[in-house]
């Protein structure tokens, strides 16, 4: 991958757009990107990694607060990067989430982060992506590499590549994880312990359903040794042995089965013979019980005998009545009809008195309606009718006028109060109207003051947030004074300690130069041949001493130098606000601004109610607006109504003038009399006068008809009345004869009978409902008798024994019989249904054994690679970590072939002992030291050493990830700080490492404050700083015919 140009715009530092043209960068190897702390340095590698993955170089930076301080309100942040990967290239934007001014109106808006990617393959078609998945898989796909392995690989962030050489083994193993996309062998780790796990939760699981399959079993209770009831016993139970024990007992159960059905048929034998032997007994005991009982029932008819020759006698008695009814019944028959006649006869009689006296009243009434007087009232009548018939037609019209007065003189009267309103809400209206526009005239000017007053405000908000920011920056500058005091008191011991400890180096080696030295030895110190043998008691641990004063002293100087970039940082950001704060004031000093801030403090406070009371009247003007508007529209309205309501009154008031003029005229043609009548009865009840008159004529007309009908019925009736009389009395005479007669008859046949008087005749007949009772009681009693002799005779001949037999014994036999049999039948079923049972749980639990022998199978080789693979084995050492060690090799490698050129001492190696503790091992490094022969922790290596060891490690990881990466192409690395630990000497070796890359055709950038850097490297990119925003200027020491 090789960049090829980067624009960053309102991005870090940078105000507007920056562009950087890495084309005419690469025409140099090395390149050193310089400027002041806070310039933007790091910035150019946040906008590459933003650019392509999303994400700030460094892992304390956010893409959301990239956004420049500088930037106005109206430019976008945004990151563009070209870039060309295979001889194809690729053009990405970004812009983070982020505000920016609305379009229209104050406040700001929030704008949504953006990406795209834009590129052309070879046939020349061109592929857009904007969804931030598809462009991150597809930078994946270009690149071949992930965020965090082209930080390892391309760019050493500041604080980020000494990561790997000083993080312990966690740490570490996170990090090799992240950049060898090792995690597939931690999930194939997991993967063999979850399986292993797995199989043995499942073992578990089928040891438990055999043992409850197990506790099913039915056994036969025995204490026999390798029964199957001793085996149930046992806490362990051996599979083979409990399947043989379970066919065993299956085999003594069906056994037994077999012999206890044999033994329940052979009692029921026994039991069918003495139950046929019991039957024929029951049979015996049943027909002498039966002989018994009819004996006894003859006894009771002899009994009834004489009862029934009685009932007998008074059936023939009743008989013997009822033949004798027909008689009786037709002397009823004829006694009735005369009576009958005898009524009609009485009845008839009264009718024809009723009659005449109907016939003088119908007569007198009819004269009566013949008079003089009569047909006078009928002729009144008549003319009455007429003359209500002329008038009731001109008395509805004339009530209708009336009424359609009464009806037009209310709306009238209407028309002419909703004329009047108008007219005043006209007037109104007009004052309305004119109170309205006196108060939008006074108001006119005040949204104008309104809007310097706010203006004025937010000035005095953002001056006062600029200097309480810059109070701040005030107290920071003074409480870094005296923590600067503290390191330089620190470092200044730290340096006397370190040349102590020098000193006390170099005499040990003097000592143990000496020491060595015999009588007559040029000495190797001084040159003489006098000097006395050191002795050995006076060196002590020199070096031990050195390498922590060294420690310390180098931890005092990282102290001052992080110290000194605070302090440029806070004074920038304080030069910074103090600028802005004169720029908005145009004030000239400390004494002035707080007298500035003071005076607009007061100003503030009658401003705030000054806009309060701007702020009502400004409410009032609306609505004093919106009422103009409307009283306006209203008006407008109300004329067109008042226009209206006028001709709507005139309309009325001349359809009443008509209806007035017409009522005049009718009331002149009305009868005095019906008008008082209208006015007392109103025309409905003049209209019920007319009614009733026609209604009394219509009755009297009908009344004379009908006494003329009535007069012609009432004769016919007489005539009618007088002929039916003499009937009756001829029939009367002649039924009495008949019945006298009858009478005579009826007495004859009594006495004939045996009836003397006729009451004992009504005696015998009032039984005549008991005579069926009395023949079927006979019927049935010699019915009785009959049957009864004959069944004794049959029960004599059948009877051989005297005594009933004794059924109880037996009974109780065979009951016990039954118990034995159902015992037996019982037995054979249970037998047969354990042996069922036991069969079926046999068989699962075959099953479950074959399940469980192959699950275990499975366990026993698993369970070895996943114990191995998580660690547990000799050295601790996980697969994962296994894998990672060996990356970690590959790396230590190529990091010594560079540390060795740079040291000339040094080389890194992995631990392989086993830690302590039971801590898992293999990722630990530790440093050899060829002048001593032998290995320590990469801790005790000074600042400059870890620094040459760090960057080391760096650029192996970087062509160990390349290579085992695959085809990709990496053209340039940037590193970012480190150089500043450095000797002379070892920069020297240090840069050396670098160039070293170029051959390979890397294009390498670099940032430092390092001079001796800026020397030794010619083309540079300053990154310049002002209180405006920071710019770039690329600079290629090259002379104009190199160019």
């Amino acid at each position: 991958m090789k960049p090829i140009k980067l624009s960053m715009t309102a991005f870090g530092p940078f105000a507007g757009q920056e562009v950087i043209d890495f084309k005419e960068i690469a025409r140099q190897p090395v390149f050193l990107i310089c400027g002041p702390t806070g310039a933007g340095k790091t910035t150019i590698f946040d906008a590459i990694s933003y650019a392509l993955f999303g994400d700030a170089s460094g892992a304390e930076r956010k893409p959301d607060g990239m956004r420049s301080d500088f930037a106005t309100g109206d430019i976008l942040t945004e990151v563009e990067l070209i870039f060309e990967v295979k001889n194809r290239r690729y053009r990405i934007m970004r812009q983070p989430r982020q505000y920016r001014l609305k379009k229209s109106g104050d406040g700001l808006t929030e704008v949504a982060a953006k990406a795209e990617l834009i590129y052309t393959d070879e046939r020349g078609e061109i592929f857009t992506f904007t969804k931030a998945a598809e462009i991150a898989e597809k930078m994946k796909e270009i690149i071949g590499l992930g965020s965090e392995q082209f930080k390892q690989i391309m760019m050493l962030p500041q604080g980020e590549f000494r990561k790997l050489l000083t993080a312990d083994s966690k740490e570490r193993e996170a990090i090799l994880r992240e950049i060898f996309d090792a995690q597939r062998y931690l999930r194939f780790q997991l993967q063999l312990k979850e399986k292993s796990d797995q199989l043995e939760k499942e073992i578990k699981a089928i040891r438990n359903i055999q043992n409850q399959w197990i506790l099913q079993l039915q056994a036969e209770d025995s204490q026999e040794k390798g029964s199957l009831a001793e085996l149930l016993q046992r806490e362990e139970i051996d599979r083979q042995e409990l399947f043989a024990a379970v066919k065993q007992q299956n085999k003594q159960d069906l056994s037994g089965a077999d012999a206890k059905k044999q033994r329940a048929e052979q009692i029921g034998k026994q039991i069918n013979q003495q139950k046929e032997i019991l039957f024929h007994r029951q049979q015996e005991n049943e027909r002498l019980q039966e002989l018994k009982m009819i004996q006894l029932k003859m006894t009771e008819l002899s009994a009834q005998a004489e009862v029934i020759k009685n009932k007998e006698e008074q059936a023939e008695q009743i008989q013997k009545a009822i033949q004798l009814k027909p008689y009786a019944e037709n002397c009823q028959k004829i006694e009735s009809r005369f009576r009958e006649m005898e009524r009609a006869k009485l009845e008839i009689g009264q009718k024809s008195e009723q009659i005449t006296l109907e016939k003088n009243r119908i007569e007198q009434e009819y004269q009566r309606s013949k008079s003089l007087e009569f047909r006078q009232k009928e002729e009144l009548a008549d003319r009455q009718i007429q003359t209500l018939q002329q008038q009731i037609p001109l008395l509805e019209r004339f009530l209708q006028l009336k009424n359609e007065y009464s009806r037009l003189a209310k709306t009238v009267k209407l028309e002419e109060q909703n004329w009047s309103r108008l007219i005043e809400r006209k007037k109104k209206l007009q004052e309305q109207i004119k109170n309205e526009k006196q108060i939008l005239a006074e108001t006119e000017n005040l949204e104008e003051k309104k809007v310097l007053l706010e203006k004025k405000q937010a000035h005095y908000h953002k001056v006062k947030d600029i200097f309480e920011k810059y109070q701040l920056q005030n107290k920071a500058v003074e409480q870094l004074r005296l923590t600067g005091q503290e390191i330089l008191t620190n470092l200044s011991v730290a340096e006397a300690n370190y040349q102590k400890a020098v000193e006390r180096v170099r005499h040990n080696h003097v000592m143990a130069l000496r020491s060595e030295l015999r009588a007559g030895d040029t000495c190797p110190v001084c040159g003489g041949t006098f000097c006395l043998p050191a002795d050995q008691s006076e060196q002590d641990g020199g070096q031990a001493n050195l390498q922590v004063a060294e420690e310390q002293r180098e931890k005092c100087r990282q102290a001052r130098e992080s110290f000194n970039q605070k302090k440029t940082e806070i004074e920038t950001k304080r030069q910074a606000l103090l600028e802005q704060l004169l720029q908005e004031t145009e004030v000239t000093g400390y004494k002035e601004m707080l007298a500035y801030l003071i005076k607009e403090e007061q100003e503030y406070a009658e401003d705030e109610s000054k806009l309060v009371e701007y702020r009502e009247l400004s409410e009032q003007r609306k609505q004093a607006a919106d009422k103009l508007k409307q009283y306006e529209t209203e008006a407008e309205s109300v004329a067109a109504g008042e226009e209206a309501a006028k001709t709507q009154y005139d309309d009325k008031r001349s359809l009443l003038d008509q209806v007035i003029g017409e009522g005049k005229t009718l009331k002149q043609t009305i009868l005095a009399e019906y008008q008082n009548a209208l006015e007392s009865k109103g025309i409905e009840g003049l209209e019920e006068q007319l009614s009733q008159l026609e209604q009394e004529k219509a009755e009297r007309r009908k009344r004379a008809e009908a006494l003329e009908e009535d007069y012609r019925r009432i004769l016919a009736l007489l005539a009618e009345s007088k002929a039916k009389y003499e009937t009756y009395i001829s029939q009367s005479a002649e039924l009495d004869k008949q019945l006298q007669e009858e009478k005579t008859a009826f007495d004859e046949k009594q006495k004939q009978a045996g009836f003397p008087e006729t009451r004992f005749w009504q005696k015998a007949i009032e039984s005549e409902g008991q005579l069926s009772a009395l023949i079927d009681e006979i019927k049935i009693y010699h019915e009785e008798c009959v049957k009864t002799t004959d069944l004794e005779k049959r029960l004599l001949a059948e009877v051989t024994i005297c005594q009933p037999h004794d059924l109880v014994g037996q009974a109780e036999q065979i009951e016990e019989l039954e118990e034995q049999r159902q015992q037996n039948s019982t037995a054979v079923v249970e037998l047969l249904a354990r042996v069922k049972e036991n069969i079926r749980i046999l068989q699962e639990l075959r099953q479950m054994e074959d399940k469980r022998q192959h699950q275990s199978t499975q366990f026993s080789e698993i369970s070895i690679f996943a114990k191995v693979a998580n660690g547990e084995n000799a050295k601790r050492l996980t697969f994962e970590r296994y894998v990672l060690a060996a990356f970690l090799e590959d790396v230590l490698q190529m990091a010594n072939q560079r540390l060795q050129k740079m040291t000339g001492r040094y080389s890194l190696k992995r631990k392989e002992e086993v830690t302590h503790r039971g801590r898992q091992s293999g990722l630990e490094i530790e440093v050899f030291d060829a002048f001593t022969g032998k290995t320590r922790s990469i801790q005790t290596l000074s600042g400059g050493e870890s620094f040459k060891a760090a960057l080391a490690m760096a650029l192996g990881l970087s062509e160990v990830v390349s290579a085992y990466a695959g085809g990709i192409e990496l053209d340039m690395l940037f590193i970012d700080e480190g150089f500043g630990t450095l000797d002379p000497e070892s920069l020297d070796t240090a840069i050396d490492c670098i160039l070293d890359l170029q051959t390979r055709g890397k294009i390498i950038g670099i940032i430092s404050h390092v001079s001796e850097l800026k020397e030794r490297i010619s083309a540079k990119l300053e990154v310049r700083q002002t209180p405006k925003g920071s710019y770039t200027e690329y600079c290629s020491g090259l002379s104009a015919d190199e160019k």
